[in-house]
Order: structure tokens, then sequence, then C-alpha cells
């Protein structure tokens, strides 16, 4: 084996390695709401505004189980509700107060809800059904309504 096809292999474990976080995406990049139309698409859109974060799941289908984890080095805080009306829908803050615990079920229609944080990163582990991670081209972010590049994934402040 030569010494450049070490080189390109060592090269591509060590990018394999690389952990999401060090990929974080920008703050800025979140600000503003994505474009999405409740009942028309399949996905989690993020943003931030004056009013702070939010998130809202959106199905075009058949019900779906949105669940997973925000977290951050800081004390959240859960603004206002968006949540569907159903009894199984559940969005809680930790005891620790440094993640939001997330379990929604939504049916063609918007779910979601409003939150502040304080922390350098936010790191978003968002599932849908079973224990699949969201794809990343299920997730919009920001104004852009931009995919991030792996779920999941982190926001540096």
């Amino acid at each position: 084996m030569s010494r450049k096809s070490l080189f390109l292999i060592v090269a591509a474990a060590v990018l394999l390695a690389v952990p999401a976080v060090l990929l974080a995406i920008p703050a800025a990049d979140f600000e503003g709401r994505p474009t999405f139309e409740a009942g028309k698409s399949f996905g989690a859109y993020i943003w931030h505004d004056d009013a702070g974060f939010h998130i809202r799941y959106n199905t075009k289908e058949k019900e779906r189980h949105f669940h997973g984890k925000i977290c951050t080095d800081k004390i959240l805080k859960l603004d206002g509700y968006h949540v569907a009306d159903n009894p199984k829908n559940k969005v809680e803050i930790s005891a620790d107060k440094k993640c939001i615990e997330i379990s929604l079920y939504t049916d063609k229609a918007l779910n979601g809800f409003d939150w502040f944080a304080d922390g350098k990163k936010m790191e978003f582990r968002l599932k849908v059904d079973e224990d699949s991670d969201l794809k990343a081209t299920a997730i919009f972010y920001g104004a852009k309504g931009t995919n991030p590049a792996t779920s999941p994934f982190t926001m540096d402040r």
C-alpha cells in the first residue's frame, strides 16, 4: 500500500470519527421562521425570533410519534404550548433543567412548543415513530429552511 493510499484511509477515518458537536450550526442560522403549511409536509421546523425558540412538527398522511430531547448546558424554560389536544402528548423539562423531553403525536397537522435557553450549545436529538432518528432531510431550521448535515445535530451560540 502506498503512502498516499494510507494517508487517504487515515484521513477518511478521522473525518468519520468527528462528532456532530464539532460540526455545530451557528445560532444566527436559526433566525426566522421556515416556510411550511399545516398538514402539507412532513418534518420538524425549528427557528428563533424575539419570542424565543420554536419547534413545530408537521405531518401529511398518518399519525406519527415525534419524540426525543433538546439539551443545553444552561437552564431551559418552556414558554408557550402549541401541543395538539391528545392525552398521550407530553413536553417536560428534565429534573436537572437542562433537557426538554418530547413525546408528541401528530396527525395531519402541526404540533410543537416554544422555549428559552441560554446555553452555549444546544443539542437536538429528534426521533420519529419507533426509535429512529428523524432524518436530517426532514429537519428544517431558520428562515431558509436549511437541513442540518446530520441528525442528531448541535447549535452553537
